[in-house]
Parts: C-alpha cells; sequence; structure tokens
C-alpha cells in the first residue's frame, strides 16, 4: 500500500504566557485567551492573540483570575468565568469591551463558582454553568442556566453532577459528566 506523508509540524511563533483557558474565533481568526492574576504580564486579563504571528493584539481588565472561557456561536460574546470570584464577566467581541458581569448565586456552603461555561447554540445571551463550591468535596453545586445574567427556574443536582459540559448533536441538549 502506498501511504500519503504524515503531517508535519511546524511552529510559526511561541508565546510565552501563564493562561487559565483559551477559546478559537474563527470569525476573527484570533484566539482569546484568559490570563492568569500571577502572570507577569497581562495579568488578570483576557488578551486576543494573532495565531499567525503569536502576538498579544489587545486586551481586557477583567477581574480577578479569569479562567473558562466560552465563545458563542455568533462570535458576538466571549464568557469569562472568574477563579476566586463567584461570578462571570461577559466580552462584547464586536468592540473587545467587558459587557456585563454576573453573580452566580450561593447555597449553604457558599457561593458558586463557574468550573465550565457552554454557550446555549442559537442563543448568544444565554450561557450554561457548570458550577462549584470553593470549600469542599463534592465541589460540584449543578448546571445552571443564565439568560443575560438572571439564573432560569432549575437547575440540575448538586453533588453528582457535571464538572464539564458540551453540547449535543442538536441545539436542545446539553451532556456533562
Amino acid at each position: 500500500a502506498i501511504l500519503p506523508p504524515s503531517p508535519s509540524l511546524s511552529v510559526v511563533a511561541t508565546l510565552a504566557l501563564i493562561n487559565n483557558d483559551i477559546a478559537v474565533d474563527s470569525t476573527r481568526n484570533l484566539i482569546y485567551a484568559s490570563v492568569a492574576s500571577s502572570a507577569t504580564s497581562y495579568a488578570n486579563a483576557v488578551v486576543k492573540i494573532d495565531p499567525a504571528n503569536g502576538s498579544v493584539v489587545g486586551s481586557v481588565s477583567i477581574g480577578s483570575n479569569p479562567g473558562p472561557l466560552a465563545i458563542s456561536d455568533d462570535a458576538r460574546y466571549l464568557y469569562v468565568g472568574l477563579v476566586t470570584v463567584p461570578s462571570v464577566v461577559r466580552i462584547d467581541l464586536t468592540t473587545f469591551t467587558k459587557d456585563t458581569e454576573f453573580l452566580l448565586g450561593s447555597a449553604t456552603l457558599g457561593p458558586y463558582y463557574a468550573e465550565d461555561l457552554l454557550v446555549i447554540s442559537g442563543s448568544s445571551r444565554s450561557l450554561a454553568v457548570s458550577r462549584r463550591n470553593g470549600c469542599c468535596i463534592p465541589r460540584h453545586e449543578g448546571v445552571a442556566v443564565y439568560d443575560d445574567g438572571v439564573m432560569r427556574p432549575k437547575a440540575t443536582q448538586r453533588h453528582t453532577g457535571s464538572n464539564r459540559i458540551v453540547r449535543g448533536p442538536t441545539s436542545t441538549r446539553i451532556y456533562g459528566y
């Protein structure tokens, strides 16, 4: 059998940046990174990176230690969960500015923090959040959906649920593990 050559890997550029998560914006051909509070440059910010040359081409200050990222499928919004503050920040990608920030609520173990984020397909203002507590094991506090920062009435079970969430084959399903 004749086999085609294996794909080759080449490094265009390297960017040394302590980050907590990245998201790809295929509409603008950019990569966004949530930069950890311990970083020496761009700490507590989200940066946009030009992958063609590996350079930071913009940044927006977010707050205390930005973590998980999720981009809407229309590339209008980027959501950022904060690692040490119980809230989510939404960035308007058309202006690359902080749009809004909302709290995730709390229970008897204290406030909820964002563990994973997923923008609802076809609804850029709706966000599913896998919530965690900041103190105890198990840390899972259920998955809830927020519309413009307002939580819907129902959430999944606490303590036995999904720390990671993904889209299903249709826009009406979310899966978690």
